[in-house]
Formats: C-alpha cells, sequence, structure tokens
C-alpha cells in the first residue's frame, strides 16, 4: 500500500492556515505527522515520518518559519501580557500569520509589517502593510513590544536593535548565533540584554527536524 503524504501534509497546513479557524493546532496534533528537532537523536526516529516532516516543512514554510501551536502563541500572548505590553508590531512578517493567530490569541497587534519583497510570498494577510521595518521602528519608537521571526541573515535585525528606544522590547524567533537568521553583529548588541522566566515560552516552542530556532525576548 502506498502511503498517502498529501493528506498528512493537508492537515497540518489547514490546522494552522486556515482563517476561519479559531484555535491554533496542540503540539501532540501535529508531533503525529512530523519529527521536531527535540527528536533527532533517533528514539523517535521513522523513516515514514521522516519524509513527512520533510514534504510538510516544504509547504509549511511558504506560511510561515515558525512553527505555530496553541500552547507557543498563548505562552507569547500571556508573556507579553506578564510584561504589561500595551502594543504591539510584527517587524518583516512574511504573510502575516503570526499576527494574525496572536490577534485571535488578545493580542495588541498595533501593526504587522512587511516590505513585501520576497517573491514567494504573494499571498499577504489583509493585517499586513507594506513598510520597511527599520523605517517603521523610527517612525514610531514608543510601540512596547516588536516581534521579529526568522529575520534574514543580514544587518537588519542589527539595524532595528539600533533603532528601538531604550526600555522596548523585542522578541525574537530564529536561530543562535552562527545559525540561518540574523548576524554576529545582532548577537553581540543584544548580549546581556535577554529576560529570563522564559520556560512556559520556550516550553510550548517547536521546530522542525534539523532547525535549531527558539524565542527570545530582550529588553533594550
Amino acid at each position: 500500500m502506498i502511503h498517502d503524504h498529501s493528506l498528512e501534509r493537508y492537515s497540518v497546513i489547514k490546522s494552522a492556515f486556515d482563517k476561519n479557524l479559531i484555535k491554533l493546532p496542540t503540539i501532540e496534533f501535529i508531533s503525529n505527522y512530523i519529527l521536531f528537532d527535540c527528536e533527532w537523536e533517533g528514539y523517535n526516529y521513522s523513516a515514514t515520518k521522516s519524509q513527512s516532516t520533510y514534504e510538510i516543512k516544504e509547504e509549511y514554510v511558504k506560511h510561515s518559519f515558525c512553527i505555530l501551536t496553541d500552547e507557543f502563541v498563548r505562552a507569547l500572548s500571556e508573556a507579553l501580557n506578564k510584561l504589561n505590553v500595551e502594543t504591539v508590531t510584527e517587524l518583516a512578517c512574511g504573510p502575516g500569520w503570526l499576527s494574525w493567530w496572536l490577534v485571535k490569541y488578545k493580542t495588541n497587534i498595533v501593526a504587522a509589517v512587511d516590505d513585501k519583497s520576497w517573491k514567494n510570498h504573494n499571498h499577504y494577510l489583509p493585517i499586513v502593510k507594506k513598510c520597511d521595518a527599520i523605517e517603521f521602528v523610527k517612525k514610531h519608537p514608543n510601540i512596547d513590544a516588536y516581534i521579529l521571526s526568522w529575520p534574514y541573515m543580514d544587518n537588519m535585525a542589527a539595524k532595528i536593535w539600533r533603532a528601538m528606544k531604550k526600555g522596548r522590547i523585542l522578541v525574537y524567533i530564529g536561530e543562535s548565533t552562527g545559525g540561518c537568521t540574523a548576524d554576529e553583529e545582532f548577537f553581540d548588541l543584544v548580549e546581556g540584554h535577554e529576560m529570563e522566566d522564559l520556560w512556559e515560552l520556550e516550553g510550548g516552542h517547536r521546530s522542525f527536524w534539523g532547525v535549531h530556532d527558539k524565542p527570545t525576548i530582550y529588553r533594550k
């Protein structure tokens, strides 16, 4: 019998990227179809699941590089509330799905901006406004918190940090220094600014097998 991976792709993609839904899938649900990074050492390895993970990832990243789960978005929203954050903007947001879901989870997203230059992203949600991320921060310095998920490996993240007003918060979702997001200058700039007590936020986050991103909150 030939295994039909297309049904698995459809289930996972539809569970996160359907505007009619009111709640994201749980980690348990997604784990039925893909291997997470924490499982790479082999005790949960499955050749079939490995192939399914690859195929789902190829489709998923057309919408979001960050895996969107009920646990993660809920924890992020709660973390921002605990920090008394009232206004939030997502920078370089791509199609805008993280912001879309944060709004549904009662986070006050006042703007989601992207320069809309990436040719693969031609399906932006209505929430996304065309704007350069760095220019937005300069023009709106009083936003309480900015979210930056999977910035490219150039100096954009560093320029955003430099443009931020002292005391403002940056939620960075990406790989660490030497990885596939941001550059060395950014990590040098944010060193010592990381906030503590993020266990719930990190506990709700999952990465695709072979990907090593994580959420980190910095205060300038």
